[in-house]
């Protein structure tokens, strides 16, 4: 094995006060976000044609070429131009010094002082609110991700969630203490000073979780997470996270129980419960193009990969978490294959991974990455498996990231290049492509930058002010206005998002209702509910219906809004259209002011309908989006998780199991947000998808579009 930490006895005990705070971490969901390329039984990048994963793994393209040891050989002895390793230090974040010596290494790197040092950059409290990331040299990295607030003008202490990826600090990446890749710059830390660290500003330096990308011994070394596990430092046990196949290492070696190993395949989804009931952790195991092996046998038969880290904040009813931190930890990749002596322009005529691209588009845009830019050379060989800085400024553009920081390098030689050039280069490439200088850099070994969280409402130096469309007060003006201009001039008023919404909504209920099993006149008629009515104009539609109108009954229809001047108008729009038509039962239908925040309200309005089951039809034409506009928590929730809660209260559920009758049909009509988008949050809460209903669409900037999103969603 690499070298042997420290003895017990000669390592002090921990503070017994820097025991974590948290809670025990659980899984709280999983699931595939994969993209079509890879739902194919078997995967494309499992080797086994049983749809299973004893063959091992491949990479699937056409950018990754396998080299065999032979080829290796022949590299090694006929294209490796090794450079002389340097002897004094230089700073790596000045790529344009004289590149004479080693890269520098901070030591002392959690001190309190040198968390101070660091915020005394910004303005005090600040940068509780941003990711800070740490280099502890090759490829380990230390993130520490803010789980967001509810809501952006929340004065609340923010949690945060601490990761380590790849940690590496021993002396050599090697199965031997005496021979193998040995460092030529040292740690920055040892596991003990990590368990030592006091807590900064509610961080913690002691990590929740601890990520491997693959088994490579660069990577995965065993006296490092021996000394993570040991039990000696009073420090919870980090949760492991692993591609495919590496569990059975840590269950082997140190007996690990398998919840305390999450392994993943390439777009597996799982979100984590911190402990406190509302901090979550989602974390997307990602395609690399590499390998993997710790011996001579067993090439290929563990999965390698990268990860995507976003904290959340959600209790169990809020369905939709709000969004903070978001990071990618790219591990090992190459990005094509590059033949012997080609010339810039023609790597660029050659295939290229297409999973960044993937990354970008499934997960993106991220916050920072961690992206390698060292061990390229010679190219013939390395570079199906290890980026340049060529490559990696490219994959930093397609997985869309705002910040990237280059890694795996400066601390073992494992290839020829000279081992302070990837800088360089990555400083040189950035400039031909027009990256901003510091959107892609290299930091010093153990140097901590904080960069901000934009998920968590740090875009910009200032949060946006609350938006008035999403007050009580801005809807009552509103409507109070449209209430003088009908009685002076008769105008009803406006129609959320046109007659054509509108329409659409009630040609899909005619024929929903009208081809349910024993036809409409067999039932009863529905009882359906309007919610955030406005002018009623959506509930008179369906009265005015040919194919409804005989079959529903006014007295069973209801419309519902917070603004009273909106119940006003509704009800007097209503007064006149039954006066203008004779027999017409509109002035039947219910208007009443109610407010869905309001637990107790949302009970009383469940009650009114099929003796207090819920109502058949729900229907919501722009409320959402109106209150999607508030971000202000009441209670402590979000008013769009309230909102969904009263609907998921509101809408009818099925009869028991054996008995008669569906669930009832929540029909919403949207502006602002997507059809993922509301799948994701209703399916999430209690219905599934019945029907997408098509609406016109538009193309722009190569992608299609469209101005609104109708969806019902059935009560499942």
């Amino acid at each position: 094995m690499s070298s042997s930490p420290p003895s017990p006895s000669s390592t002090p005990s921990p503070p017994s006060d820097k025991t974590s705070s948290k809670g025990k971490i659980t899984t709280s969901s999983r699931k595939s976000v994969s993209p079509p390329f890879y739902k194919t039984s078997p995967a494309p990048h499992w080797k086994s044609p049983n749809s299973n994963t004893s063959g091992g793994f491949k990479s699937p393209w056409p950018s990754s070429q396998s080299h065999g040891f032979l080829q290796f050989l022949r590299a090694r002895l006929f294209d490796w131009d090794e450079v002389p390793l340097p002897t004094a230090g230089f700073s790596s974040s000045d790529p344009n010094r004289s590149h004479e010596g080693l890269p520098v290494v901070r030591k002392d790197i959690w001190s309190a002082s040198a968390d101070q040092t660091d915020k005394a950059s910004s303005t005090a409290g600040e940068d509780r609110d941003k990711i800070r990331f740490t280099w502890l040299g090759h490829a380990s990295c230390h993130f520490q991700l803010p789980v967001p607030p509810l809501s952006s003008q929340s004065s609340e202490k923010s949690p945060s969630v601490t990761i380590l990826c790849d940690p590496v600090l021993s002396r050599r990446c090697s199965p031997f203490s005496f021979i193998g890749p040995e460092r030529f710059t040292q740690a920055p830390t040892t596991i003990t000073e990590m368990a030592n660290a006091p807590e900064v500003g509610g961080r913690r330096v002691w990590p929740d979780f601890v990520c491997l990308s693959h088994n490579h011994y660069d990577h995965l070394d065993y006296d490092t997470i021996k000394e993570l596990i040991s039990p000696r430092h009073s420090r919870p046990k980090p949760h492991i996270l692993c591609p495919l196949g590496v569990k059975a290492w840590f269950k082997s070696n140190f007996g690990l129980r398998d919840d305390e190993v999450t392994e993943s395949d390439w777009w597996d989804q799982t979100v984590f419960d911190l402990g406190d009931g509302e901090s979550r952790l989602r974390v997307t195991c990602t395609p690399a193009q590499h390998f993997t092996g710790r011996g001579i046998h067993d090439r290929n038969k563990t999965l390698w990969a990268g990860w995507v880290f976003e904290t959340l904040r959600g209790g169990e009813e809020v369905v939709v978490e709000v969004k903070g931190a978001k990071v990618w930890f790219a591990g090992d990749t190459g990005y094509r294959s590059v033949g012997r002596g080609m010339s810039a322009e023609e790597e660029d005529s050659l295939p290229t991974c297409p999973a960044f691209r993937e990354i970008g588009e499934v997960l993106g845009p991220l916050d920072l990455s961690a992206i390698p830019i060292g061990a390229y050379l010679p190219r013939n060989v390395m570079s199906t498996v290890h980026m340049s800085p060529r490559d990696s400024v490219r994959v930093h553009g397609e997985v869309r990231s705002r910040k990237s920081v280059g890694i795996h390098w400066g601390s073992f030689r494992l290839t020829p290049e000279d081992v302070n050039e990837p800088p360089r280069l990555l400083k040189e490439e950035c400039e031909k492509l027009g990256i901003e200088k510091g959107e892609f850099d290299v930091v010093e070994i153990g140097e901590t930058i904080s960069v901000v969280a934009a998920g968590a409402g740090g875009a910009g130096d200032e949060a946006l002010p609350e938006s008035k469309l999403g007050t009580k007060a801005h809807w009552d003006s509103v409507y109070e206005r449209e209430v003088t201009n009908f009685e002076e001039i008769g105008e009803e008023g406006e129609v959320w998002f046109g007659e054509d919404s509108v329409d659409r909504m009630v040609r899909y209920l005619e024929e929903e209702l009208c081809s349910s099993d024993g036809g409409e006149q067999a039932r009863s008629a529905p009882h359906i509910l309007d919610l955030g009515t406005g002018n009623g104009h959506l509930l008179f539609s369906l009265l005015e219906s040919e194919e409804l109108g005989s079959w529903l009954e006014a007295g069973r229809m209801k419309g519902v809004d917070y603004s009273e001047a909106s119940v006003k108008l509704a009800r007097a729009v209503g007064r006149k259209r039954a006066e203008e038509e004779e027999g017409c039962k509109i002035e039947e239908i219910k208007f009443e002011t109610l407010d869905l925040m309001e637990t107790e309200e949302v009970s009383s309005l469940k009650g009114q309908a099929n003796e207090g089951r819920g109502w058949d039809v729900v229907l919501d034409k722009g409320t959402f989006d109106a209150i999607a506009l508030s971000s202000k928590p009441i209670e402590g929730k979000l008013p769009v998780d309230l909102y969904t809660i009263a609907v998921r209260e509101l809408v009818k559920r099925p009869e028991e199991e054996g008995g008669e009758g569906g669930g009832g049909i929540f029909l919403i009509t949207s502006c602002n947000f997507t059809e993922e988008e509301l799948k994701l949050r209703f399916e999430k809460s209690g219905f599934k998808t019945e029907h997408v209903i098509p609406t016109p669409s538009f193309s722009f900037g190569g992608s299609k579009g469209s101005t609104t999103t109708s969806i019902a969603f059935r009560r499942v």
